[in-house]
């Protein structure tokens, strides 16, 4: 369903539209899991509009040249997808999918946390953190990510937690998709007595 977690089996696609499709056409397992990237040529310029499994230095390395950057991402390099921003406010939504604030997401509240420490603040919460390191590389978490999102969900949480991946090469497409899904962030207090949700 829109906005709701993107489905990567037929199961997955059943459990949603039960009863409102007739037929679906099983394919098997999505292999790649997150979606596909997402360019743009408007006016003459090749812009990543959405992050995905074709990082941007595979895509520099076609077309003989850097991308050009419209922006920073958190850890200060410039980002192709900050190009996104730039077109008018009434037209970014219909650029590409994906752009939305809210996308991908569970219906249980899902909240990234930055630390570790921060789990043992609420641990006797009714919580479940999606372990990303449990998987052995990018490749690996890109195809599993959705079905982490789709197993927590249905287990009937108050919330779930996750981490975000190092932001490079595919890390990026990976982290866009938690940012999406996310409800906002769980912060430890200073003192690292307790916890809040912002």
């Amino acid at each position: 369903m829109f906005g709701r977690i993107s489905p990567v089996t037929a199961r997955d696609v059943y459990k949603e539209l039960k009863g409102k499709i007739s037929y679906i056409l099983d394919g098997g397992k999505c292999e790649v899991g997150i979606e596909s990237t997402v360019i743009s040529f408007l006016n003459g310029k090749m812009k990543i509009l959405r992050p995905g499994f074709i990082i941007q230095k595979d895509i520099e390395k076609v077309i003989g040249h850097k991308l050009k950057s419209g922006g920073k991402n958190k850890s200060g390099k410039k980002s192709a997808t900050a190009d996104a921003k730039n077109v008018k406010k009434e037209n970014r939504r219909y650029l590409s999918p994906g752009l939305l604030k809210s996308h991908y997401a569970p219906l249980t509240p899902l909240y990234v946390v930055k630390d570790l420490a921060s789990l043992t603040k609420i641990s006797k919460q009714n919580f479940h953190h999606i372990d990303l390191s449990n998987y052995k590389n990018l490749k690996s978490i890109a195809s599993n990510l959705f079905k982490e999102f789709r197993k927590a969900d249905e287990k009937k949480y108050d919330f779930i937690t996750i981490q975000k991946v190092e932001n490079t090469g595919l890390g990026i497409a990976i982290n866009d998709r938690i940012e999406k899904a996310s409800s906002g962030k769980i912060e430890l207090t200073k003192d690292k007595s307790n916890f809040y949700l912002i």
